[in-house]
Formats: structure tokens, sequence, C-alpha cells
């Protein structure tokens, strides 16, 4: 284990012995796949699958907050250099805030150089945004938007649930027959909705999963 206490945090990775790569190549591991998950193009299929499950209704997840939820979470690693949960709009540096052995840096030098860095955070902060916001509109006022359609939202198929080993346990197998017997009810393929001992197996079936779980 590292015997830095500073870097137990949300932010360093490495910091027990791995088998194979060094604390480096771990940290590099680590920051890669922030960047690859937080790409644009990833970002666009993420609201791409939020408008698509709005059908003619309000979209299930607020596809504005999702946006902003994304753009800090890519910001903070690329921009700040800092994991999401440790950072905020404006990040400050306090020039008294060293470790000793590192001594105070003198304000001539200090201020100027963060003034800078706040200065080119903020443009990057903005354009990242922008370039967010562009790729919000182009979603939002696709009118085919709710027609859209991917492995992660296709519906799932009687084969799969007996062939892929992540449909096999008891909470996913509850899951799915209460997602089934809910949209038979919703297209009045089972008993009416208005039934009372439907509707009470239906209210039953969405707690099922929890309490399996549990």
């Amino acid at each position: 284990m590292d015997p830095d206490l500073n870097k137990y945090d949300l932010h360093h990775s490495g910091l027990t012995a791995h088998p194979r790569m060094s604390g480096e190549e771990w940290d590099r591991v680590y920051r890669r796949a922030w960047r690859r998950y937080y790409t644009f193009e990833h970002v666009e299929t993420i609201l791409r699958r939020i408008a698509a499950s709005r059908g003619v209704g309000r979209f299930r997840v607020p596809l504005t907050a999702t946006m902003f939820n994304i753009g800090w979470f890519k910001g903070s690693v690329e921009i700040e250099g800092i994991h999401p949960l440790e950072s905020g709009v404006l990040r400050r540096r306090y020039r008294r805030d060293r470790r000793p052995e590192r001594g105070i840096e003198p304000a001539w030098r200090f201020y100027p150089r963060e003034i800078v860095r706040i200065a080119t955070a903020q443009a990057r902060w903005a354009a990242l945004f922008a370039r967010l916001g562009l790729i919000y509109w182009r979603v939002a006022r696709d009118p085919r938007r709710a027609q859209y359609m991917d492995a992660a939202l296709a519906p799932v198929r009687d084969d799969e649930v007996e062939t892929h080993e992540l449909y096999r346990s008891d909470a996913a197998r509850a899951y799915l027959g209460q997602e089934r017997r809910l949209d038979d009810l919703r297209h009045g393929r089972g008993e009416p909705a208005n039934d009372k001992k439907a509707a009470r197996r239906a209210a039953e079936d969405i707690n099922e999963p929890e309490r399996l779980a549990g």
C-alpha cells in the first residue's frame, strides 16, 4: 500500500500493488477509462437513449440534468484533473495550503499563475458545455428521437432469457416476469387495468426484485 495517506481519496489510483501493472500504468488505465466513456460520441448515445425512452410523454430521466451531469463528470477529470466529487464550478487554491516540505510560494509567482489557470479552465468549461449544448439540441429537436434503438434498448428476447447468464438469477427472472405482466396490462393482453387483483399483483411484482435481493 502507498505510504502517502494524502492519496487515499477519490482521485488517485494504484494505491495498492498490482500483480502486473506499475502504479503509473494503473493510473494511465484509470484515466483512459474516463476518457473513453465520456467521449462526445458516447455522450450523444446516452442522450439519445434517454430521449428514446420518452415516447410521447415526458422524459423518464431529465435530459437537461443528464447533460449537465455528464459535463460535470467529463470536465472534472479532463479539465481540472480531479474526481467529479472533489470538483466544483470554480476550483480555488490557496497559497498557504502546501505541505511543510514544499514551502510557501511567493505571492508574485503564485497569483499570476493562478489567475491564468482559472481563466484557462473557465474557457475550457465554457467550450465543453457549448459543445454539449449542440449535442443536446440535436438530440432534443430530432423528430425521430423516440424511434432510436440500439442493443441497450432492445427488448429482451425469449431465447436470450435462456441462453444469457445475465438473466439466470432469481432477481433477474422476477424482474423480467414483472415487466412482461405490466406490458400485458398496458396493452390490454391481460386482466383489465382497473382490476383490483391485477393491480395488486403488479404492485407486488414491482417490489419482488428488491425482496429477492435482500
